[in-house]
């Protein structure tokens, strides 16, 4: 597990998008990340950990995200082209 990455989406969650992010759904994740989950927690504050959503089960996301948001390999409708976006990250018109 690389500590490193959590610790800079953990501070962009916190500091860059303290407000803008409803919810931050963590789908599916590896044991020891649910193991070390009570170690992360006290980098957080608690307006932070109430907007993390721990999901194992495909039924349950379905209820948190609408079907066409979600990637096939989850059974959603959601493609992502990436022949639609310019290398600055603007839609092509």
């Amino acid at each position: 597990m690389d500590y490193a990455v959590i610790k800079k989406m953990l501070h962009v969650l916190m500091y860059v998008y303290p407000e803008r992010v409803f919810r931050l759904i963590v789908f599916n994740p590896p044991y020891i990340f649910t193991a070390a989950w009570p170690a992360i927690k006290l980098w957080l504050d608690e307006n932070s950990i109430r907007k993390i959503l721990f999901l194992r089960k495909t039924e349950k996301l379905y209820h948190e995200v609408d079907k066409h948001m979600i990637p096939p390999s989850l059974g959603g409708g959601f493609v992502f082209d990436v022949n639609k976006y310019e290398r600055s990250g603007t839609a092509r018109t």
